[in-house]
């Protein structure tokens, strides 16, 4: 019998190197952006109004339903919660080129008040 080993699980679950780099950015977004939303200290009707997305489509998010949202509705979800997404290229092994994903936070506000009028 065989052991296969791998460098993480996404290198597990995938069926390519291309799949595993999207979960693992995936991964890293969502992470991201659950706890973005939790330090608002909204409920989750609120911080989906300010998103511009169902409540039933946050919590899916704030469970951290992976397979639920595409990469493209993580970026969205992430600009409308002031997080700012870059990517670099960097040297992977065996010399290959891939990109790597940064995510940071801006100073915007997201556009849901507390009951004090601060921005979130």
């Amino acid at each position: 019998m065989d052991i296969q080993k791998f460098d993480d699980v996404f290198d597990t679950l995938a069926d390519t190197p291309a799949e595993a780099a999207n979960m693992r950015a995936r991964a890293d977004l969502l992470s991201l952006l659950v706890a973005r939303i939790g330090t608002w200290g909204l409920t989750q009707e609120a911080a989906s109004v300010g998103l511009g997305i169902t409540r039933p489509r946050l919590n899916d998010l704030m469970r951290g339903k992976l397979g639920k949202f595409s990469l493209d509705a993580l970026v969205n979800l992430a600009t409308a919660a002031g997080l700012v997404l870059e990517i670099r290229e960097v040297e992977a092994a065996q010399g290959v080129v891939a990109p790597m994903f940064r995510f940071g936070v801006t100073e915007s506000c997201v556009p849901v008040q507390r009951e004090n009028s601060e921005c979130v």
